[in-house]
């Protein structure tokens, strides 16, 4: 037998010597000898890391339990312990460990001893954070094979977090961004998508929400990558014809535009915009600049989309039935529902961002449906990017994590291996191998996703499956939308309405009206509990008084006048309260210093049984609700105090009748408080004008009996002054005298006095003999005019109206209101008796500055309990608080509101006190006194006086010396010229 042994048939590979040697007599790392070399290792590290976190997924997700390391190390926090400075890293690292850059959510749910236990409560993350931290021995295994190897990462698609080895400790600065840059660096979007044509529509409107526009367009920009093909289109202007290729240098002018953006101030061109969207693609299709893999509109807006104008893009689209359309909408007031709309009839998905971290956490929701049909097995190299931990230019080679058990690859995240570009350079083939790196090509995706897939990428709200409904919160949303939409259209249709020429509602001339004495035979509304009728359209409660002059038919109406409008504009709206979800009843109501009008949808009809229609029932009614719907006092409430200082008992009727006049206006958000000669109404205290309030302070009005003056009016004012000071809470403090003394001009410094602090309005109306004393009415007016007010003479019944201009004086800006108001009634707001507890959310209608009338819509209590949220959505609700939207009109305006004869005047001299002109008479016959007595002393004395003034004269000729006391004659200074002859 011999004994003679062959050698073996290959030499031991670095790679065994390194496993075989034991750690204390290990060599140096090795390092690459070539480009090709490294580029290969570095592939291999990632395609081996890809499959083990793809496998360590499935086991960890199977079996809930984490079977690798429970602690847990970040990049801000918890600093782990074997950090030392390593010289090819340039910084302090832990090479025994990796540490997680968390997002906000992730650090609120650590404990002080950090554990991988922490996220228990959440199994989908705890998955995810147990899969990568599996990562940790191959990454350290890599890294001592080869010591050109840098950063190794794990960057996770759904909770943003990234695992980083070696472990690192970061900046503050880093720190403080308190968000994971994981889907936002460009080796994220290079490994998950596949080749794209895109096209970004800006429609920019709102200069608040400007910085949270141009972080979304920057975001979004950033996913593009060098295989995609883009275009831009901010505001209707395309910035490219066709479609370019996403370079670094594309993608860099593109986040240029998004910094330099400005809002539209003029008309919007969302039609011309996706007009233009599908004009580039087309040139770009015939040209081949296009991918032709999947097309993708990413439409953001925020502001709302009608329902015409989502019919409109939908006309556009559909002739290009290869787009996707992504809507993304931006800021809090911003469309939603008609925002989702476009999304799921185009087979793309919906994302609300409210706020920059909604940007953060959902910018890459739509990775997964570009993302591939089938697993990747190619290692996809980022272009060159600067690395945020100080090493310089770098590359990353990634490949995407896949869920590989669910019925479509669901994207898990991304893992990557780094290498300098210095160090690719130093390398003889580093030319060749770059190019290859960077010239691979992608393919499109196998198959496109169906639409039972692209449901199964939708999350919450974004689902298009779900009702329009389903919770209490979308309910507000649902119906903020629509108001918004709604207040939008208006202003078209007001110009409609008044296009010169028109001589006829447009959208309809026929009426139905609520209080009709023989209604048809209709159904009545199932769960509504009140006495009413339906049809299929809206009808519309007026006055008796309107009621008689439209006679059915906006056809008998002027066309200039207040109530053709409002019914005219309020039928336009008909057609989209057809199309809405019915969770309530739709109202506008008018204008109340304009008309009475008010249409409610779905149609209601009282019957003659129901006695709200008849006289004065119906004009009662038609108040409360426009008191109860109030918009301008909701934003802008008044602390009204009534003064009243009546000295004849003859007046008295006639200023009770004023206060009823006066308090027709005044709504439930305001305070009243009433000062009379004899003491104040509520012991000093002013009460909010609810409905029994009101019936209560009418009947002390109704009960007021006259009582001989026992104090002045001074007295009465200054405690006025008083009470309305003390209880001011509102923004606009308002006080209106009503008196029938004689006004006197230190009324008008005590005025002064108090309105510095309480920055009031002043109405004053005289009565009686007081309004035919001039001194008081000069009085009257600088009192009002100069508190932007005015003052008028009731003599009598029929001049009390005009008091009822005064609610003009107390402006509300409104035109730059952009949320409803929400408030909630104690009872319905057609029938007081049904206590309902609906909520009503209302929105201005303002045309060119104009109050035109408020959209509400009335929602029953019970739309919002029957959900899981409504207990904290009800809360927010009923708590909402709004800015003062107070708007001080011009002098100019002020005056064309005052009639003529009560205009505000040029105000008297001021500054004499009591008895002061008597004074200034006799002072000015002492003086006439005084100058006589001395020209008859002068007189006397002509001669003495003329030898002296000669002597003087002669003695400074000679002298040329400058004047002294001798020469003051009789107390006075005499100018001598050279001429001797002459004196002065």
């Amino acid at each position: 037998m011999s004994t003679t042994r062959g050698c073996p048939l290959t030499l031991f590979s670095d790679d065994d010597l390194w496993v075989m040697r034991p750690e204390e007599s290990q060599c140096d790392r090795p390092i690459s000898r070539t480009a090709k070399e490294l580029r290969d290792f570095a592939e291999k590290a990632v395609k081996t890391a890809a499959r083990r976190a793809e496998i360590n997924y499935q086991i960890a997700s199977t079996f809930g339990d984490c079977v690798y390391s429970e602690e847990i190390y970040d990049t801000c926090r918890l600093q782990p312990p074997d950090l030392n400075f390593d010289e090819e890293f340039g910084r302090k690292v832990a090479m025994e460990t990796s540490t997680l850059h968390m997002t906000i959510e992730m650090e609120n749910m650590l404990s002080q001893n950090a554990t991988l236990e922490d996220f228990r409560s959440r199994k989908d993350l705890y998955t995810s954070v147990c899969t990568s931290g599996s990562l940790d021995q191959h990454w350290q295994t890599f890294v001592g094979e080869n010591r050109d190897i840098r950063w190794q990462f794990y960057g996770d698609q759904r909770d943003r977090f990234l695992r980083i080895y070696p472990g690192i400790q970061d900046s503050i600065e880093e720190c403080s961004r308190n968000s994971s840059e994981a889907p936002f660096r460009t080796w994220f979007p290079s490994a998950t998508s596949s080749p794209k044509d895109v096209i970004i529509i800006v429609d920019s409107n709102h200069n608040e929400q400007l910085p949270l526009m141009q972080e979304s367009m920057t975001s979004l920009v950033n996913t593009l990558t060098r295989y995609d093909f883009a275009n831009i289109i901010i505001n209707g202007k395309a910035e490219y014809k066709g479609m370019v290729k996403t370079t670094n240098r594309i993608r860099q002018e593109m986040i240029h535009l998004a910094t330099n953006l400005n809002p539209n101030n003029s008309s919007r061109d969302v039609i011309g915009s996706f007009t233009r969207a599908k004009s580039a693609w087309e040139y770009a299709m015939n040209a081949g600049n296009a991918s032709r893999c999947v097309e993708a509109v990413l439409f953001l807006t925020d502001s709302v989309l009608q329902d015409q104008l989502l019919e409109d893009i939908q006309n556009v689209i559909k002739r290009i039935d290869r787009f996707r359309v992504f809507s993304y909408s931006i800021g809090p007031l911003a469309d939603q529902t008609n925002s989702w709309n476009l999304a799921c009839q185009n087979k793309g998905i919906w994302t609300h961002f409210k706020t920059v971290y909604d940007i953060w956490a959902h910018i890459s929701d739509y990775y997964n449906y570009f993302s591939s049909n089938e697993p990747m097995e190619d290692v996809i190299w980022s272009e060159v990017y600067q690395d945020r931990y100080g090493l310089g230019p770098i590359l990353s080679g990634c490949l995407p994590v896949y869920n590989t058990q669910s019925a479509h690859l669901t994207l898990l995240g991304v893992v990557c291996v780094d290498i300098m570009e210095q160090t690719l350079k130093s390398f003889h083939d580093y030319k060749e191998v770059y190019d290859s790196m960077m010239g691979g090509v992608r393919q499109c995706p196998a198959i496109q996703l169906n639409e039972e897939q692209i449901e199964a990428l939708r999350t919450g709200d974004a689902k298009c499956s779900r009702l329009i409904i389903t919770n209490a919160k979308q309910t507000q949303q649902y119906t903020e939308d629509a108001l918004r939409r709604l207040a939008d259209f208006a202003l078209s249709s007001y110009q409609r309405i008044h296009t010169p020429g028109t001589e006829s509602c447009p959208f309809g001339v026929q009426v139905s009206e609520v209080c009709r004495k023989s209604p048809p035979v209709l159904t009545i509304r199932p769960n509504v509990s009140y006495p009413q009728y339906l049809l299929r359209d809206s009808t519309v409660l007026l006055s008796v008084e309107e009621s008689q002059q439209l006679d059915k038919n906006m056809g008998n109406l002027d066309p200039q006048i207040p109530l053709f409008t409002a019914l005219c504009l309020s039928e336009s709206f008909v057609p989209s309260w057809n199309g809405y979800a019915q969770v309530a009843y739709h109202y506008f109501i008018g204008e109340k210093l304009d008309s009475t009008c008010t249409r409610v949808f779905p149609d209601v009809v009282f019957g003659k049984d129901v006695n709200y229609c008849e006289e004065p029932h119906r004009d009662e009614r038609i108040l409360r609700i426009q008191k109860e719907t109030d918009i301008k006092a909701r934003l802008s409430p008044r602390d009204f105090m009534i003064v009243i200082q009546n000295t004849e008992e003859t007046n008295l009727n006639l200023m009770k009748k004023t206060i009823q006049t006066l308090t027709r206006d005044m709504t439930p958000m305001d305070t009243i408080g009433m000062v009379t000669t004899g003491g104040s109404h509520h012991d000093n205290k002013m009460e909010f004008f609810t409905q029994r309030n009101e019936e209560d302070f009418l009947d002390f009005i109704q009960d007021l009996r006259f009582a001989k003056e026992t104090r002045t009016l001074t007295q009465t004012l200054q405690e006025a002054f008083y009470v309305l000071r003390e209880n001011t809470q509102n923004c606009l403090p308002v006080m209106m005298l009503l008196t029938d003394a004689k006004l006197d001009d230190d009324l008008i410094e005590l005025f002064e006095a108090f309105t510095e602090t309480l920055n009031m309005t002043v109405f004053v109306y005289l009565y009686g003999d007081a309004g035919s004393l001039d001194d008081t009415k000069q009085t009257a007016m600088e009192i009002a005019c100069a508190n932007n007010g005015a003052w008028d003479i009731i003599y009598s019944e029929s001049t009390v109206e005009r008091v009822e201009n005064y609610p003009r004086f107390l402006s509300s800006d409104m035109s730059n209101m952009k949320t409803p108001v929400w408030f909630e009634m104690t009872s319905d707001l057609l029938l007081p008796s049904i206590q309902s507890n609906p909520m009503v959310s209302c929105m201005p209608v303002v045309v060119d500055g104009s109050f035109i009338g408020s959209l509400c819509d009335v929602i029953a209590r019970h739309t919002f309990t029957q959900y899981n949220d409504s207990s904290q959505v009800l809360h927010s609700l009923r708590n909402q608080t709004h800015q003062c939207m107070r708007d001080y009109l011009s002098k100019e305006e002020q005056s064309e509101l005052r009639r003529n004869g009560v205009k505000c005047g040029t105000p008297r001299p001021r500054g004499l006190p009591p008895g002061g002109i008597a004074g200034l008479i006799i002072g000015i016959a002492i003086v006439i006194v005084v100058i006589i007595v001395l020209a008859y002393v002068l007189y006397k004395h002509q001669d003495s006086v003329s030898e002296k003034m000669n002597k003087a004269f002669r003695s400074l000729k000679h002298s040329r010396r400058r004047p002294d006391s001798s020469d003051y004659i009789d107390g006075s200074f005499l100018l001598l010229s050279e001429d001797e002859d002459r004196y002065y």
